[in-house]
């Protein structure tokens, strides 16, 4: 029975669900990457944000369409690292696309900060 089948699986579909990103949820998604990184000490801004339901290989099932995200930043190493981290480890189904770092100032010894730029793409409902 079906009503059943629901019951003893409601757990397995939360989990699923809380894959992608809701259709109204896009905001909250990107406030939470914004306030991790505050918290680390790493400042981001959003450099591109594309929503689209891309045909061919790159389809994905009727009901959902990929977020494209590009972010530029800057931080310690370590802290633009643990971002990366971060991202990649959130629950909603993603990639990291593209990442690059750059040292900021001349100094071989100098431990400044890094300015960074990395994309990602995730699934969202429509």
């Amino acid at each position: 029975d079906l009503k059943k089948a629901l019951v003893d699986h409601a757990g397995d579909v939360e989990r699923i669900d809380a894959n992608f990103i809701v259709s109204n949820d896009v905001v909250s998604f990107i406030q939470l990457i914004e306030k991790f990184s505050k918290s680390i000490n790493v400042d981001i801004e959003i450099s591109s944000l594309v929503e689209d339901a891309p045909v061919g290989r790159e389809a994905v099932p009727a009901p959902f369409e990929l977020l494209h995200v590009q972010f530029v930043g800057s931080g310690a190493w370590k802290d633009i690292l643990n971002l990366l981290v971060f991202v990649e480890s959130m629950s909603n189904i993603l990639r990291i696309e593209e990442v690059q770092f750059k040292k900021v100032g001349q100094g071989f010894a100098e431990n400044g900060p890094w300015n960074g730029f990395f994309s990602l793409t995730a699934i969202k409902e429509k």
